[in-house]
C-alpha cells in the first residue's frame, strides 16, 4: 500500500494516475448519490425538479427511488462549477460559505490533473497548467505526473475535508427550509409540516438524517433522536416564510 511508504517516496505514475481518478470519482459518485436521494424524498427540491425531462429509457426502467439518478445524466461533478450548479438546480441551494468555496476551488486543481490523467497519460498539458498557474507549472508542461506519498495523503484529506463539508452544510440548509420554507402543503403546517412531537416526527426525521449520517468515520454522526432535539429546539417557534 502507497500510505506505508516514507512520505517524500515518489509513487509509481499509473498507480499515481490510478489513485487521482478514484480519488474525483469518490467525490463524484457523493454527489450524484446525496442529490438523488435528497431529491427523492425532500418536497422542496422535487418542486425544483418538476418540469425536468426524463429520458424514456431512463422511465420505463429505472424503480421509482433510481429515477433522480436519471437526472443527474447531463451534470459533470468533476469540477467547482459543477458542483455549484448542481447544487442550485436540484436543490435550489446557492453556495456562498467562503471555506467551502475555498475547498472546491483546491478540488478544482485536483480535477485539472485528474484530466492530465485521463487524456494524457499523466502528463501535464500547457491549458492544464494555465490553469494550475502558469508561472508555477510551466516548468512540468510535458513531464509525467510525479506524486510523492505526502502529495497523495494531502489529496486524500482535502477531498475528505471537501465531502464532510459539503455534506454537513447541504444538511443545515435542507433540513432548515422544512421547518422555515413555504407552505407546499406536504404536510399541512409549517415548513413540510414538522409536529415537533418526536414520536410523531421520527420517521420523516430519519428519511433525511439517514441520508447524511456517517457511521464509518472515526467520529460518527451524533445520533438521530439528539440531534432532532436540537433541530425541535431551534425551530420548532419559527414561522414559516412566505413564499
Amino acid at each position: 500500500m502507497w500510505a506505508a511508504r516514507q512520505a517524500d517516496e515518489v509513487i509509481e505514475t499509473e498507480l499515481g494516475i490510478l489513485l487521482i481518478l478514484g480519488y474525483v470519482s469518490a467525490v463524484e459518485s457523493f454527489m450524484r448519490a446525496l442529490l438523488r436521494r435528497v431529491v427523492f424524498i425532500d418536497p422542496y427540491c422535487q418542486k425544483a425538479c418538476e418540469k425536468a425531462v426524463l429520458s424514456y429509457g431512463a422511465a420505463k426502467h429505472q424503480n421509482q427511488e433510481m429515477l433522480p439518478e436519471a437526472l443527474l445524466e447531463e451534470s459533470v461533478f468533476s469540477g467547482k462549477k459543477g458542483i455549484i450548479d448542481g447544487l442550485k438546480k436540484f436543490l435550489t441551494f446557492e453556495l456562498k460559505d467562503k471555506s467551502l468555496i475555498d475547498l472546491l476551488n483546491n478540488y478544482n486543481s485536483v480535477c485539472e490533473i485528474r484530466h492530465c490523467c485521463v487524456h494524457r497519460f499523466g502528463k501535464l498539458g500547457t491549458k492544464n497548467a494555465i490553469e494550475l498557474g502558469l508561472s508555477n507549472h510551466k516548468q512540468f508542461i510535458e513531464k509525467p505526473l510525479k506524486l510523492k506519498v505526502s502529495d497523495a495523503a494531502s489529496i486524500a484529506d482535502l477531498l475528505t475535508i471537501l465531502v464532510k463539508s459539503l455534506n454537513n452544510e447541504i444538511f443545515r440548509f435542507i433540513l432548515e427550509r422544512t421547518a422555515t420554507g413555504a407552505d407546499l402543503n406536504a404536510g399541512g403546517g409549517k415548513g413540510i409540516g414538522w409536529t415537533w412531537n418526536k414520536a410523531k416526527d421520527r420517521r420523516l426525521y430519519n428519511s433525511y438524517y439517514k441520508i447524511f449520517a456517517s457511521s464509518l468515520d472515526a467520529k460518527p454522526t451524533i445520533e438521530a433522536g439528539e440531534l432532532y432535539d436540537r433541530f425541535r429546539s431551534i425551530f420548532s417557534k419559527i414561522k414559516a416564510k412566505k413564499a
